[in-house]
């Protein structure tokens, strides 16, 4: 706890911030947040339908993938991206221009993965532009995110080539590199910007880590600030090779932080533990064996999701998370309230 008290006094130092009550934004204006948010529960109806099929492929990765259209209130247009008819992976926010509206987060568990990444790092006094490793692109909203709302750097890593097509077609995303070695070679060369990679995740965070060990003594600062996993096969399970142990080594050694989505299937008003959640109890031991601290997570309110996290320094308390969203909230970054997504059913690991 000493510890991150000298984080939040650093961050605070760093960001010229004011002191908690004088960024304390009222209850009321969070609540406007939520009231006006362009990706709010509320317009499910618009995107959930049938719609217009505008990008279909067939793929060994994911299955059946599918984008379909349909219009927005807000006269803009909807995007929606599902494998195998029944799997949601990605829901995009376009203008009438067809340009993402990046602050638009369809998903309960991608504005927690928004808020929980960003006020980590923020309490643990994270250098800006922050560098952020996303695993798992979709359509682009988080990444996208990330890139516009944050000012971060952002490398986007998808296995399915097809995945990252549709991201490129329907939401404006770069092109991607493809092949592991390729990938490296550009994200060591690339300053900060927006770039999509093809290839496995796991291969590429075993990859980095290794190069990573070998120019440890001349680099203080490791290649991510963070990493943002949301990756899921075409049945909407987390693959196994993203829960071991040797992965959360891996991770611990190229990022200061990690932000995990897991669907969860204990119900909200019960703890997730490793006999009722088994995915969720080996995500955990992976970063508490990477780590080296103790993981914590938040549920997502909007659904069946857990969002699980771990840093060098170990679990901040929920009042330094706290904190520190209300300050990024002031700064505009978010569409939503993200103070009780940074905070709802925590749980230590």
């Amino acid at each position: 706890r000493d510890g991150w008290q000298v984080a939040a006094l650093l961050a605070a130092c760093s960001t010229g911030s004011r002191s908690y009550q004088r960024c304390l934004r009222r209850s009321s204006e969070l609540d406007m947040l939520d009231q006006q948010d362009p990706g709010r529960s509320a317009l499910r109806g618009e995107w959930a339908v049938p719609g217009t099929v505008v990008f279909a492929a067939d793929t060994a990765e994911s299955g059946a993938v599918r984008v379909t259209g349909s219009g927005a209130g807000s006269g803009g247009h909807w995007r929606r991206l599902r494998f195998n008819e029944s799997t949601e992976q990605s829901v995009l926010l376009l203008d009438a221009n067809l340009h993402p509206r990046h602050e638009a987060l369809a998903f309960g568990y991608l504005k927690s993965l928004a808020a929980v990444g960003s006020a980590t790092l923020r309490c643990l006094g994270t250098a800006t532009p922050w560098r952020v490793l996303v695993l798992g692109v979709g359509l682009g909203a988080l990444p996208g995110w990330f890139a516009s709302k944050a000012k971060a750097s952002v490398h986007a890593i998808d296995l399915d080539p097809l995945v990252l097509k549709a991201a490129e077609t329907v939401g404006s995303m770069p092109a991607a590199v493809s092949g592991t070695e390729r990938c490296l070679e550009d994200a060591a060369q690339t300053g900060p910007a927006l770039r999509t990679y093809c290839c496995d995740g796991v291969e590429y965070v075993a990859a980095c880590a290794k190069s990573t060990k070998s120019t440890e003594s001349t680099q203080s600062r490791p290649p991510y600030d963070l990493i943002v996993m949301d990756v899921f096969d075409g049945e909407g399970e987390t693959p196994e090779a993203f829960l071991t142990e040797d992965f959360g080594r891996s991770c611990a050694a190229i990022a200061s932080s990690c932000v995990v989505n897991l669907t969860c299937p204990v119900p909200m008003w019960e703890d997730a533990h490793a006999f009722n959640a088994p995915s969720c109890g080996r995500l955990a031991e992976a970063l508490r064996s990477g780590f080296q601290s103790q993981a914590w997570s938040v549920r997502v309110a909007e659904g069946q999701n857990l969002i699980m996290a771990a840093t060098r320094m170990g679990a901040p308390p929920e009042k330094y998370l706290k904190e520190a969203s209300l300050e990024l909230a002031k700064e505009e970054i978010f569409a939503f309230d993200p103070v009780r997504r940074v905070s709802f059913r925590r749980q230590d690991w």
